[in-house]
């Protein structure tokens, strides 16, 4: 096995990474690109896992200054996942036969479609399609009391109002729909 990966390897040379990578970035589908490159399905496939999952200083997959970088993940059965342009998706299974072992569906046009990808959620359709974790979000109504050298979070409207008329100060509604963590600003 390991001197078919080195033959492979080596059959590949900079002007053909960086095209597979170019017609990659711009959404071609597998299939596409084969026809393109006069290499199979297959190859194509290879060779895209081989360059997303050893990045090196040479490694032209870059995205762009204003994209966020996710570290590598695996999909999992638990976690919660959207393609690139935020359809809902669906998992059924992660131990599907190599490369694409992770089956499942996206929500588009109103029907879930059947889909597959990589256990690092890159999707057998192009980039577009590729997962993304959901992050888990907060979302409450909560009520702050606040006076000039004070403030109280509150659990209900009336526990606020209470407050004011008790001490003085403002009762104010705060809508909190955010993912967790720390917020700045």
């Amino acid at each position: 096995m390991q001197k078919f990966v080195e033959r492979f390897n080596k059959s590949w040379n900079a002007d053909e990474n960086d095209l597979l990578i170019k017609l990659r970035n711009q959404g071609l589908s597998h299939r596409e690109i084969s026809n393109i490159m006069k290499r199979s399905e297959h190859a194509i496939m290879c060779r895209l896992s081989i360059l997303k999952n050893y990045p090196s200083k040479n490694n032209p997959l870059k995205v762009s200054a204003t994209e966020t970088i996710e570290p590598p993940f695996d999909v999992t059965m638990e976690g919660k996942y959207e393609d690139m342009q935020g359809r809902p998706a669906r998992i059924y299974a992660v131990d599907g036969p190599a490369p694409y072992c992770v089956h499942g569906a996206l929500f588009i046009d109103e029907k879930w479609m059947f889909f597959s990808w990589t256990i690092n959620g890159q999707a057998h359709k192009g980039p577009k399609f590729d997962l993304k974790h959901i992050k888990p979000k907060l979302k409450r109504d909560l009520w702050l009391w606040v006076s000039q050298d004070r403030a109280l979070a509150c659990i209900s409207k009336e526990t606020a109002q209470q407050k004011v008329e008790l001490d003085g100060g403002l009762a104010i509604l705060v809508n909190i729909d955010h993912e967790i963590g720390i917020v700045h600003g």
